[in-house]
């Protein structure tokens, strides 16, 4: 086996996927490491180095990044390793070390959506880059190593098997979006967003931020779209605030298109907080981890009723 110094590795029995970045270890100052950084110390604080002057929202390209376009091994090797070649960014919503996603004002997180499409439409001109995911982590439960919020933006050079192609025909989540409505899983709708808790949830609480309107990227929609959908984001994570957990955990996932382009694939935002009804954490075990499959101790509809009465509590 060759030995680059990043390089992707895809299990012949389960198609899983594993980026190695062996060079990636130790590079990051310890400094930064979540409980230990402060306003200070804080990369992400304006007045860093890294970020000088004030903003409201910024992409960085990673200064650690486990992939990377610098990459001297230019061909796949028996169909299961592939050369670590991808684009790695970092996004920042808010200047506040302290502040997160649900206390953040609604034109900052629009802001934010307009970026991250306009970055994943770049990432796409790319004829290596195969699939674009964004995402942010929050809390303990995930784990992000500085504690100032802040998401990452991956370009990576083949679509992940957990990425599944959508067929031509109808939409799947156009369906979904009316089925949710119909079996009391729907949360909220308006004109534009729908929100509602998946029938193939992966956490108690995990609710999907959907446009009603079919667009498969973020950057093909109009701008009064964009901010629906940020307006419905941010009181989701109001709404799942209000609960009042310690170590409050999430998951963010937003879900472009991946090549080739999918006109049936429909963007969404998928909220997972790691938390049970009663508040207490919720950690993934061995059948979701080895198995992709999920036990989940709450039927749908009563976490939809839940989160309805929560979402109709926040202004």
């Amino acid at each position: 086996m060759p030995a680059p110094s990043t390089f992707i590795a895809i299990s012949g029995h389960s198609k899983d996927v594993t980026i190695y970045a062996p060079e990636r270890a130790g590079l990051r100052p310890f400094k930064h490491d979540r409980g230990l950084a402060t306003e200070r110390t804080c990369p992400f604080c304006p007045g860093s180095a890294e970020l000088p002057e004030p903003f409201d929202v910024v992409l960085l390209e990673n200064k650690f990044p486990s992939l990377s376009t610098d990459t001297d091994w230019g061909t796949p090797q028996e169909n299961r390793l592939l050369p670590g070649y991808g684009k790695q960014d970092v996004f920042l919503y808010s200047p506040d070390h302290h502040r997160r996603l649900h206390d953040t004002p609604v034109s900052n997180v629009a802001a934010l959506l307009t970026l991250l499409g306009e970055r994943v439409a770049g990432y796409y001109r790319d004829e290596r880059i195969q699939h674009a995911f964004a995402f942010e982590v929050s809390g303990g439960v995930f784990g992000p190593t500085i504690e100032h919020p802040h998401g990452q933006v991956f370009g990576l050079p083949l679509i992940p098997p957990g990425v599944r192609l959508v067929p031509d025909g109808p939409c799947l989540t156009c369906e979904e979006i009316r089925q949710a409505a119909t079996e009391g899983r729907l949360v909220a709708r308006d004109e534009l967003v729908s929100v509602y808790v998946p029938l193939t949830a992966r956490a108690p609480l995990e609710l999907w931020v959907v446009p009603n309107a079919h667009a498969p990227d973020l950057w093909m929609m109009p701008d009064h779209q964009v901010t629906a959908i940020a307006a419905a984001l941010s009181r989701t994570m109001r709404a799942f605030a209000s609960f009042g957990w310690p170590d409050f955990s999430y998951m963010i996932a937003y879900r472009h298109a991946p090549r080739p382009r999918q006109s049936g694939w429909h963007f969404r935002i998928e909220v997972c907080p790691a938390h049970r009804l009663n508040g207490a954490h919720k950690y993934f075990g061995a059948m979701e981890i080895a198995l992709g499959v999920f036990l989940m101790p709450t039927d749908p509809r009563s976490a939809a009723t839940l989160l309805r009465n929560r979402w109709d509590d926040i202004a």
